[in-house]
């Protein structure tokens, strides 16, 4: 059938009309094999706005974190029957879904609900975003008020918080490993070893024509901070008020300094990387092809 419609159109139309209908149905297919939806459900501090840049610079309609509104509606939306992304369908890739509660504590719906995603959307992409947990915890810690209003809100101490992350963190992983077993759907991306060619592969397999150059990592905590400070120095240091700039200096230092969290320390990272070692993690987290490197 397809060979006696090219033959009907070379006998009967000419060069530039088929041109034309080439480029049209070339159109059509890749609007067609690239309609389905991305998830990312890995943690936030683990690339999340990276995958949001990488996905609207490759064209892809990309809703973050929303100011927290994503996780609550997919939450509020689970609790009424309706599919999970009732008010976001004008969106195809979904990045960051959590919130923080009225009491304080937050809630990650793409952890919450990544298996009822995958039942209502079979054919969509899910990248499981990791880093090591080492540096995973210091990122969170590290980032605003974050380590201080889980404090808070479980009412447990700096220590108690960083084991409940980790464990969460292994949990996690284990159950989207297990779930995904066997479906090439699905992705783990390794913050600390894959780049953007290892993920552009991955969705070129799926029918996307995506430029890994748009990978870049964005969002480092408390690096914001710092440099505004420093670019503030540098502004007086040309004004010639040296004494504002050496003090902005010494703040952005201090800041710096300040930012990092306990296990910045050798002794305490080391005790970490033994508590957590690849041998304690289960083997699930541990695909043959995709290995979590703590």
């Amino acid at each position: 059938m397809k060979e006696s419609i090219k033959r009907i159109i070379r006998k009967h139309l000419s060069e530039r009309c088929r041109k034309k209908i080439h480029t049209l149905l070339l159109k059509l297919d890749k609007l067609m094999s690239t309609n389905k939806r991305i998830y990312q459900i890995g943690f936030n501090k683990a690339g999340t706005k990276s995958l949001c840049y990488y996905l609207e610079k490759n064209g892809i309609p990309t809703i973050h974190y929303d100011k927290g509104k994503l996780s609550s509606t997919i939450i509020r939306n689970a609790k009424a029957g309706r599919p999970l992304f009732y008010e976001y369908e004008a969106f195809q890739g979904f990045t960051d879904m959590e919130h923080m509660t009225d009491n304080g504590q937050q809630r990650y719906a793409s952890e919450e609900f990544f298996e009822q995603m995958y039942n209502e959307d079979p054919d969509g992409l899910f990248i499981l975003n990791v880093r090591p947990i080492v540096d995973w915890i210091n990122s969170r810690a590290k980032h605003g008020r974050y380590l201080i209003r889980a404090m808070e809100a479980h009412n447990k101490t700096e220590e108690e918080i960083f084991a409940m992350w980790r464990e969460e963190f292994i949990t996690h992983v284990e159950k989207v490993s297990r779930f995904f077993a066997g479906k090439d759907n699905f992705l783990m991306f390794d913050l600390s070893k894959h780049d953007g060619q290892y993920l552009t592969d991955f969705f070129k397999r799926h029918g996307f024509n995506f430029k890994a150059r748009h990978w870049e990592h964005r969002g480092r905590s408390g690096s914001k901070h710092i440099k505004a400070i420093r670019k503030a120095a540098i502004y007086f240091k040309k004004k010639g008020n040296l004494e504002d700039a050496i003090n902005l200096m010494k703040i952005a230092e201090k800041h710096n300094q300040d930012s990092t969290c306990m296990y910045d320390k050798a002794e305490k990272r080391e005790k970490l990387r033994r508590e957590v070692s690849v041998e304690n993690v289960p083997s699930a987290v541990k695909p043959e092809t995709q290995t979590l490197k703590l």
